[in-house]
């Protein structure tokens, strides 16, 4: 299959889980007025129906989907597969917000994973680093604003979490080469060390 292709399809997966995502767990075609009105909506925004079809079938055909019958209806929703590629696009996606205001306060990560489960650890240290963490030792990792939320969201799409410990410092030793780090980095500026 030809690279564009692939992407076409990624893509589309992914509307099409986002959109099935937004409205609950269990989605579409259904009695319920909620259900039909998104599924409506959905068709509205230039798909043809036939399209939309087409897009379940390939989503059920890769698992992300499942159908089951409840009181003689037919419903669609997201399989335990689909929730985890979604999760994964919410990953991908994942910027920390930078604050007007700093608190002082530290957000340290620190992990010991098994070296049975090393591609899992690079997958958090790869992410720790888009995000902007600085690496303080080999497995301790620093940030200056919370981000309690998208570390614990990383740590369970990987199945981790209990190799992964988050704490907030207030103290931190050579904390003015690490200032200067995320001044330099300019996740932190002078208005944020008065």
């Amino acid at each position: 299959m030809n690279n564009n292709k692939t992407k076409i399809i990624k893509l589309t997966a992914k509307l099409v889980l986002q959109n099935m995502g937004n409205v609950f767990n269990d989605i579409f075609i259904s009695s319920q007025p909620i259900y039909k009105k998104s599924f409506i909506d959905y068709l509205k925004r230039d798909h043809s129906e036939y399209k939309v079809r087409e897009r379940i079938k390939y989503l059920r055909r890769w698992g992300l989907i499942e159908e089951f019958i409840k009181k003689n209806e037919k419903y669609i929703r997201i399989s335990k597969k689909g929730k985890q590629k979604l999760l994964k696009y919410n990953i991908d996606e994942i910027k920390l917000k930078k604050f007007k205001n700093w608190n002082k306060k530290w957000q340290v990560v620190v992990f010991d994973i098994p070296e049975s489960l090393k591609l899992k650890r690079d997958m958090l240290r790869d992410f720790l680093r888009r995000l902007g963490f600085k690496q303080y030792q080999k497995s301790i990792y620093i940030y200056p604003f919370r981000c309690v939320d998208e570390i614990k969201l990383m740590t369970e799409y990987l199945k981790i979490k209990h190799y992964v410990l988050i704490m907030i410092s207030d103290i931190i030793e050579e904390e003015d080469k690490i200032i200067n780090h995320f001044i330099n980095e300019d996740i932190l500026n002078s208005k944020h060390l008065k």
